[in-house]
């Protein structure tokens, strides 16, 4: 009976001893294959961090290049923009009013010529208004080219504002010896270096046009002077019966 019992024992510590064993060696596997495991993902893991620090830094990189990029487009925008504004606020310029045109007296061109062509212009108009030729006469001759005179001594063809007034303030038609009129009417213009210019400033004022056609006028006197400043001075004088 001891003889069993102490083979039993025996058998028993062995298939014990054989347990832990297995035991071990299955717990040790199993930490191998976890500590494998960790290691690998581990380093899956830091290959991922990697990526992802590679794709932030790109994204860094491609941000900065868009940004570089806004900041030469907002540049060339506020260039233009500014390029914009000066051109803008450069103050305007205005075209000035062009000087009256001037009369200069030449060998080619006198006064007499002028007087003569505002005469034959005078009685073309009136010829194709259907009115009769003017005469010259002497005596309106005279008095229009006094008045021409009187304008150019002061440049103007008017005194004190006034138009048809002589330098000393009497009417105009005292040039002809009268105090009171009846029969006669006056043209005055400055600043118009052709005949041709001169009429068609009359013509276009419905005043002027008016003694130009008026048909019952019947004479006709021309004066022509120049200022100092160079300024031509033209005078018609009308005469009606």
């Amino acid at each position: 009976m001891k003889k069993v019992t102490g083979k039993a024992l025996k058998f028993l510590r062995l298939i014990l001893s054989v347990f832990f064993i297995v035991i071990i060696v299955f717990a040790v596997s199993i930490y191998c294959g976890n500590r494998d495991s960790l290691i690998i993902d581990a380093q899956e893991a830091g290959e991922s961090a990697a990526e992802t620090d590679l794709s932030s830094s790109e994204e860094s990189e491609s941000l900065d290049f868009e940004t570089a990029a806004d900041e030469q487009t907002s540049k060339a925008a506020d260039k233009a923009t500014e390029k914009k504004e000066t051109k803008t606020a450069a103050p305007a310029t205005t075209t000035a009013a062009a000087p009256p045109k001037r009369f200069t007296l030449t060998s080619q061109f006198s006064k007499g010529a002028y007087i003569n062509s505002v005469v034959k212009l005078t009685n073309d108009n009136r010829r194709d208004a259907g009115a009769e030729k003017l005469r010259t006469d002497a005596k309106l001759m005279n008095a229009a080219q006094t008045r021409a005179e009187e304008c150019a001594s002061i440049d103007s063809i008017r005194v004190n504002g006034a138009s048809h007034k002589r330098p000393d303030g009497s009417e105009w038609y005292t040039v002809l010896g009268v105090s009171e009129n009846y029969n006669y009417g006056e043209n005055t213009g400055q600043g118009c270096d052709t005949p041709e210019y001169m009429m068609e400033v009359w013509l276009n004022s419905k005043g002027h046009k008016a003694n130009i056609l008026n048909e019952d006028y019947t004479k006709i006197g021309v004066g022509c002077a120049v200022s100092s400043g160079g300024t031509v001075f033209c005078v018609q004088i009308f005469y009606r019966p």
